[in-house]
């Protein structure tokens, strides 16, 4: 099997993006607003995944200023497509991403009762470094994730 292409989204993406969102995330789903916002932000990255010519799959990535850190602020892929290694090819994308802006630690949050999420994480050598009380709102713990990232050899 092919791998998917993994590209800078654009505004001529949004449906794209929101599509995935919508079918990804049942709750605290991002807004069109917000996507259009991080898609303006210089500190913020946003990607989509194609596979044949279908968008598969979208990850948000920030590199705060003046932080030795990249954010995962979202991965995520169309549950028709979950469970064949696109999720690790998203991360895998996303830490290669943040090798390059010599980013020493990749974090992102995740829904304690995500276990699948969570399971891909820790296969990905991600630490849970503390449960985050109703991160998500109505009684929803978060759990912070982080992997240290090895400094790339020409670095």
């Amino acid at each position: 099997m092919e791998p998917p292409s993994i590209r800078t989204a654009t505004f001529g993406d949004l449906p794209s993006l929101m599509a995935i969102e919508r079918a990804c995330f049942q709750q605290n789903q991002f807004s069109e607003a917000l996507y259009i916002s991080f898609l303006l932000r210089q500190e913020v990255e946003v990607y989509l995944s194609t596979l044949e010519d279908e968008h598969i799959g979208s990850l948000v990535l920030e590199f705060p200023t003046g932080e030795p850190v990249c954010k995962v602020l979202s991965v995520a892929v169309s549950p028709d497509r979950q469970g064949l290694g696109y999720g690790t090819d998203l991360m895998s994308f996303a830490e290669e991403r943040a090798g390059s802006m010599e980013r020493g630690r990749i974090e992102l949050e995740v829904r304690k009762n995500n276990l699948r999420a969570r399971q891909l994480y820790r296969m990905l050598q991600y630490r849970e470094i503390r449960v985050l009380r109703d991160f998500y709102g109505d009684g929803v713990d978060g759990v912070l994730c982080v992997k240290k990232l090895e400094p790339s050899p020409e670095q």
